[in-house]
């Protein structure tokens, strides 16, 4: 049954569509223009029912993240408007639409998390290219182009947003065709299942009729010999049937102790792309958009702040943002600066992390070379390995692009920066001499 909500222009106001047109307005102003067209532009009042303005959605994954994310928002709008609804979001018009059986047929729809889509990943000089081909494989499936990929780096960089967000592109663009996200942890649980119970024929079966394979965090296939060989032969009937397998890995797949040279061969015979820290200004626009998803709206001081000072990981940074979320809700707080800095007092350093030249004059003391040289051409066997420490504290510890650490390091450019960091992961696993220096410099610095 309808309702109007009062005032003279009530019959104006008691058309569904134009009331929420109205609460839209108010969001519009409290929301960035791309958060606004990324969640609000495809929304429609539909109906009121009593207390409730039913609006509709695209899909189960638009009902449930802005359900989650924007009820206070909302809340706060229509307070401003002195308007006495509750929004009720339903998809495609309907309040008891169920998500597509396609999600089900195959596996189930939480193996895929849908809160990881292209539109809230926040996409700098680390990850342009891994976004860009995240993108393209995505929109092109079944395409021979970069089969496999395999997207690696450190934890907490983003890697397996990209890996769900194609997963959720692929079941919302091309609902026929077959896709299985897993862990590498419960392929090896799936395969020992599989063992003991004399379904090995089955195992085969299942992964060799997909379309569409999504593997994360393979590192854990390591002293899996068994699972390497069976992921070879589904790797290779996969492709030979122009299937699309992409992957994720914590290092480049030549660095993950026993993993089989055929398994490796596989890999590298496709597309493999790293995913470095983001530098400072890709933290702060990580942090802008994480503080609006939630409904928050931070100075630049204050983004900048956190920023300067959680270089580690992207979910470093969301979990200050999470944490100040908490205290304004919970604890009804203002989040000034100071404020700000008392609530995060646990997640952030008060002194600012050491600057590249401290880095380098520190690598400079431990190797025993003089940082005119280390910045230098010179390539005296300590002086090389000295750069490669320094290249590899600021890129993999400290969070600065491969453009940045070759600026500091007599204007070397992106490859040969990326090459001496690799030189020295290699160096670090195999070295003792190597590791203690690096850690010595780690320590002197308070790294560690």
């Amino acid at each position: 049954m309808r309702r109007s909500v009062g005032g003279s222009d009530s019959a104006e106001r008691s058309d569904a569509n134009t009331l929420w047109q109205k609460i839209l307005k108010g969001v519009q102003t409290r929301v960035s223009d791309r958060t606004f067209r990324t969640w609000f532009q495809n929304t429609r009042g539909l109906e009121i029912q009593g207390h409730r303005l039913l609006v509709s959605v695209p899909n189960e994954f638009f009902r449930e993240w802005l359900g989650e994310h924007f009820s206070d928002l909302i809340r706060d709008v229509l307070a401003d408007l002195q308007t006495p609804l509750e929004v009720e979001y339903v998809v495609n018009g309907s309040p008891t639409a169920k998500r597509s059986p396609r999600v089900l047929t195959f596996h189930p729809a939480s193996r895929i998390q849908r809160r990881f889509i292209f539109s809230n990943f926040v996409v700098g000089n680390h990850n342009q290219l891994a976004y860009s081909a995240a993108i393209a494989v995505a929109r092109d499936p079944l395409t021979p182009l970069y089969n496999p990929l395999l997207f690696f780096g450190r934890s907490g960089l983003g890697k397996s947003h990209l890996l769900h967000a194609i997963g959720n592109y692929i079941l919302e663009n091309f609902p026929h065709l077959r896709i299985f996200y897993t862990p590498a942890e419960n392929l090896m649980n799936e395969l020992i299942s599989a063992l003991r119970n004399d379904q090995m024929a089955d195992f085969r079966r299942k992964f060799r009729s997909l379309d569409v394979l999504l593997i994360d965090d393979i590192q854990f296939l390591r002293n899996k010999n068994m699972l390497q060989e069976e992921l070879v032969y589904t790797l290779n009937f996969l492709q030979s049937m122009n299937k699309r397998i992409v992957l994720t890995s914590d290092r480049h797949p030549r660095d993950i102790p026993t993993l089989s040279p055929s398994l490796v061969s596989r890999l590298q015979g496709g597309l493999i792309i790293e995913i470095g820290p983001p530098d400072l200004e890709a933290r702060i626009e990580i942090l802008r958009v994480k503080a609006e998803e939630v409904g928050l709206r931070l100075s630049r001081k204050v983004l900048l702040y956190i920023a300067e000072r959680v270089r580690d990981n992207i979910r470093e940074l969301e979990g200050c943002i999470n944490r100040l979320k908490a205290a304004q809700t919970l604890l009804r707080k203002e989040l000034t600066f100071e404020t700000v800095r008392e609530i995060l007092e646990e997640f952030v350093r008060e002194s600012p992390p050491p600057s590249p030249d401290d880095v380098i004059r520190m690598a400079s003391r431990v190797f025993r070379v003089r940082v005119r040289d280390l910045v230098g051409k010179r390539r005296h066997a300590p002086i090389v390995r000295a750069r490669h420490a320094v290249a590899y504290i600021l890129h993999s510890i400290l969070g600065y692009s491969l453009e940045e650490v070759g600026r500091h390091l007599g204007k070397r450019d992106h490859s040969t920066i990326l090459n001496s960091v690799r030189k020295a992961q290699a160096l670090l696993q195999r070295q003792e001499t190597f590791r203690e220096q690096v850690g010595k410099i780690q320590d002197l610095l308070g790294l560690r």
